[in-house]
């Protein structure tokens, strides 16, 4: 039996929300920040890592919602371009979330870039467009750091609704 955590969609959707919008400021504030090296997933620097969260995140929107995938490198690797695809893949995944008949038990065939042709149940592949991104964006902050570049919000979930309460 499985048991009820409190971590539905929704909430790990405006998780990486409010993460991404916290890297789109970030770069905004600091563009070198997109240079700072990386070898995550064999890019060259952070613009490289930050793309590759937004294609992987796009690319599995548009197969949960059965709309054409772009390619790789059809989403540019500019700032704007980046945060544009994952801000798209966000407003089409609040949309599926909100659809009482989508059935988020089935499964469906798709072809990955790493491992081919497979197939998965569609809470894996949301769970997955999402946590792949959480994961490589605590990489990103920890390379940024090294840089110089500090994040300045809490990339930490209980950064969604703690409240500090000092002792009394």
């Amino acid at each position: 039996m499985e048991s009820n955590t409190g971590l539905s969609g929704q909430r790990m959707l405006a998780w990486h929300q409010r993460t991404a919008q916290g890297w789109q400021q970030l770069v905004a504030d600091a563009p070198a920040v997109l240079d700072v090296p990386c070898d995550v997933y064999g890019v060259s620097d952070l613009r490289g890592l930050l793309h590759h969260i937004a294609v992987v995140q796009l690319r599995f929107t548009q197969r949960l919602a059965g709309e054409p995938e772009m390619g790789y490198d059809d989403i540019g690797k500019d700032a704007d371009s980046i945060f544009a695809a994952m801000e798209r893949a966000h407003t089409t995944l609040a949309r599926l979330l909100e659809m009482p008949d989508y059935d988020w038990t089935a499964k469906q065939q798709f072809k990955t870039i790493s491992w081919g042709q497979v197939e998965s149940h569609r809470s894996t592949m949301f769970a997955h467009a999402l946590m792949h991104g959480i994961r490589h964006f605590a990489q990103a902050a920890m390379l940024a750091r090294q840089a110089g570049h500090k994040p300045d919000w809490s990339m930490d979930y209980i950064g969604m609704d703690v409240v500090r309460v000092d002792a009394q």
